[in-house]
């Protein structure tokens, strides 16, 4: 499949080899990772989606100017829909706000497990 404009191109191959080890999604090595469309509102792409009964595959993500849903197809291809909410290039594709958020969010999570999971306890780890 190709598709493109005068300034872009994307062509896909179906692969006929077997490959000699698994790919894993950010794992560092060459291959697709996920294609993205941007879309005019990604949260009804993502009720579309499930109704249709792919699975939901987004991360944790949360951005000033982009909202993001994820879906994996029945092949396991990872599906990107991106929604942006600002015509600025430089805060489309600003990836450090996001990312720090994210980050922020998990810290906050794992601490409050940590918390919720150790009330109670004794010294010896046993629960009162």
């Amino acid at each position: 499949m190709h598709i493109g404009t005068d300034e872009t191109d994307l062509a896909l191959t179906e692969a006929t080899a077997t490959p000699a080890e698994a790919w894993v999604p950010y794992g560092a090595k060459p291959g697709l990772n996920h294609l993205g469309y941007e879309v005019s509102d990604a949260e009804a792409v993502r009720v579309r989606l499930k109704a249709a009964g792919y699975r939901d595959s987004t991360v944790p993500n949360q951005h000033p100017h982009r909202t993001r849903v994820y879906f994996h197809d029945s092949e396991g291809n990872d599906w990107e829909f991106v929604q942006y909410s600002s015509v600025d290039p430089a805060e489309r594709n600003d990836y450090e706000i996001g990312d720090a958020i994210w980050r922020s969010a998990m810290v906050i999570s794992w601490a409050t497990w940590v918390m919720r999971s150790t009330r109670g306890r004794t010294g010896s780890g046993e629960w009162t």
